[in-house]
C-alpha cells in the first residue's frame, strides 16, 4: 500500500493515537526508497492544532526487514528519554497490514549551504558524539542488530565486490600485508547513516536527527568515518578537518584504527557517487558533482592508506 492508495485508511489510522482528531490536510514527505512518509495537520477535540508524521517502510525495505519500523519506534523512545534531538514517537501500529508509526513533525529543514559553516560543523560533530555516548548499560538496546563488520570482514567484502576499482586494488594490497586485528572500542549506538540529509535545522540550530532505520551497535569509528567522508564530499577538506577535531575533543573513542574505517567508508561510497551527485542541484549545490566527489573520495582513501602505512 502507498499513502496515496487509501487516504481513508490513513485517516482511520490516525484516530488510534488521536481519537476524534480532524485531519485538515496531508502532504507527502521525501523518504527515499526505504520509507514512505506523510505529514498530517490535525485539529484535536480540545481545539489544539497538531502536526505529525506517519512513516511506513517502503516495499523493498519491508520485504528485507519487516521489523525495522518497530525497532526504530522503540529506539526513538530511548533517544528521547536521553534528551537527544529526535522526533517524539507517539504510536506504533499498522495500516492494512503494513507497519506504521506516528511521530512528531519537527519544524526544520535540511541544510547544505549553511550561513555559518563553523557552527554547523561543531553541532554536527557534537550530536554524533552524543549518540555514541548513550550508555547501553543503562538503556536496553539489545533489540538492535550488531554490526556485521568485524575488523576486516567489511572491507574484505567490499574489496571483493569492487576489485577492479583503484581503491579496491590498493585496499586489497594493504589488507594482505596486515595481521587480523580486533576492535579496540566498545560497541556503541550507531546511527548508521549520519550525514547532512538526515539532520533538520531551524535558525542555525540542529533540531532533529531523523531516519534511524540503519541504527545498530558497533565500533563508533564506523559512523565517524562515514560522516568524515560525507563532510568532505559536500563541504571540503577544511570542514572535514574541523569536524574531526570537534568530534575527537568530546569523544572517548580510541582512534588508532581510524585509517581502516576511513578506507571502509571510501569503498562503501565508491559505487554510489553518480547516484548521490544527481540530487545536489535540487539541494542548491550544483558544484557538488560526480567528478568533484570522486576526486575527493580518492584523496580521502589515499590519505587513509598513507596514515595506515606509517
Amino acid at each position: 500500500m502507498t499513502f496515496s492508495d487509501d487516504q481513508r485508511a490513513l485517516a482511520a489510522f490516525i484516530q488510534l493515537p488521536f481519537p476524534q482528531a480532524h485531519v485538515l490536510r496531508t502532504w507527502e514527505l521525501q523518504g527515499g526508497l526505504s520509507a514512505q512518509m506523510r505529514a498530517l495537520e490535525l485539529v484535536l477535540p480540545d481545539g489544539e492544532y497538531r502536526r505529525v508524521v506517519v512513516r511506513c517502510p517502503g516495499a523493498v525495505a519491508f520485504q528485507r526487514d519487516p521489523d525495522n519500523i518497530a525497532r526504530e519506534f522503540r529506539l526513538l523512545k530511548v533517544l528521547d528519554a536521553n534528551l537527544l534531538s529526535v522526533p517524539a514517537s507517539y504510536y506504533l501500529g499498522d495500516i492494512d497490514g503494513t507497519p506504521a508509526m506516528v511521530t512528531q513533525f519537527v519544524d526544520g529543514v535540511t541544510e547544505f549551504s549553511p550561513v555559518d559553516v563553523g557552527s554547523f560543523i561543531s553541532q554536527f560533530a557534537a550530536q554524533l558524539a552524543k549518540i555514541h555516548h548513550i550508555d547501553s548499560m543503562n538503556n536496553d538496546l539489545s533489540f538492535l542488530p550488531r554490526s556485521s563488520d568485524t575488523f576486516h570482514a567489511g572491507v574484505n567484502r567490499l574489496v571483493t565486490d569492487h576489485t577492479q576499482s583503484p581503491i579496491g586494488l590498493h585496499l586489497r594490497e594493504y589488507l594482505s600485508t596486515v595481521a587480523e586485528q580486533q576492535p579496540v572500542n566498545n560497541a556503541a549506538l550507531l546511527h548508521g547513516d549520519y550525514w547532512p540529509g538526515n539532520l533538520l535545522w531551524n535558525e542555525g540550530k540542529l533540531v532533529a536527527i531523523v531516519d534511524w532505520e540503519d541504527a545498530e551497535l558497533g565500533d563508533p569509528l564506523i559512523d565517524f568515518a562515514i560522516s568524515r567522508l560525507d563532510t568532505l564530499l559536500v563541504f571540503g577538506v577544511q570542514a572535514m578537518n574541523d569536524f574531526t577535531e570537534h568530534y575527537r575533543a568530546v569523544s572517548t573513542a580510541h582512534f588508532n584504527q581510524l585509517p581502516y574505517w576511513d578506507m571502509y567508508a571510501a569503498l562503501r561510497a565508491a559505487p554510489h557517487l553518480a547516484e548521490w551527485s544527481a540530487g545536489y542541484p535540487q539541494l542548491g549545490r550544483p558544484d557538488v558533482t560526480e567528478t568533484s566527489m570522486r576526486e575527493r573520495l580518492e584523496w580521502f582513501a589515499e590519505q587513509a592508506l598513507l596514515r595506515a602505512s606509517t
